[in-house]
């Protein structure tokens, strides 16, 4: 796969990629391996320090690569993002990989992540049907569009952006999404499942 014109979009006149079907049947297949045999979800806190707990799994470099194959899919975009916004982005600056199930009960008043790097989500539900369940992207709240949840559509923005999650309709649906944070300036990088803290109370904070 090439560098080429993923940024096509702009939201607020900063360029984003927001790509449909973007991993192949062979992809897609190792993933619903993955999620339906590995996944061990956790109520935690695995990214921001002051939220709600939520549904997550981690993910480690190595989980990323034989998913996702990583070094073809996703490089490109961060070579890409490099070029647009004067970063220097590598393979190596993956810092948070983690995935995130959200019932209707969980919410999400959204948030700017706290380092100047890029943030890959993906949309990983192919059994998905709420009507709602995508998120909020913008320089503000009150300046933010919506971006729809669709299975195996790729959004790539500055971790800077405000994004907020947007809630389901149904108690029956749930949002599954893969995120993938790359920072050069965040060194404590926790891919290890076992590095995440159990909460029993779901409103409870987990640091680190």
């Amino acid at each position: 796969m090439s560098v080429t014109n993923y940024f096509n979009d702009k939201i607020n006149n900063k360029p984003v990629a927001i790509i449909d079907n973007f991993f192949n049947e062979d992809i897609l297949d190792k993933w619903l391996d993955y999620y339906q045999h590995k996944a061990d979800f956790r109520y935690a806190v695995e990214e921001v320090e002051n939220g709600e707990a939520l549904l997550c799994h981690c993910l480690e470099l190595s989980d990323v690569e034989d998913i996702f194959n990583m070094s073809e899919t996703i490089m490109p975009l961060v070579e890409e993002y490099n070029k647009l916004y004067g970063t220097d982005l590598r393979y190596v600056d993956l810092c948070r990989a983690h995935i995130n199930l959200i019932t209707a009960n969980d919410k999400f008043v959204g948030h700017t992540d706290r380092n100047n790097g890029m943030v890959v989500l993906w949309f990983a539900n192919p059994q998905f049907k709420d009507t709602m369940g995508g998120f909020f992207l913008g320089t503000s709240k009150e300046d933010s569009i919506l971006v729809e949840n669709s299975f195996n559509r790729l959004v790539v923005f500055p971790a800077t952006m405000w994004h907020s999650i947007q809630s389901l309709a149904s108690t029956d649906a749930f949002r599954i999404t893969v995120y993938l944070g790359f920072s050069r300036e965040v060194k404590d990088r926790n891919f290890k499942q076992k590095n995440l803290v159990n909460k029993f109370n779901k409103r409870e904070v987990v640091n680190g």
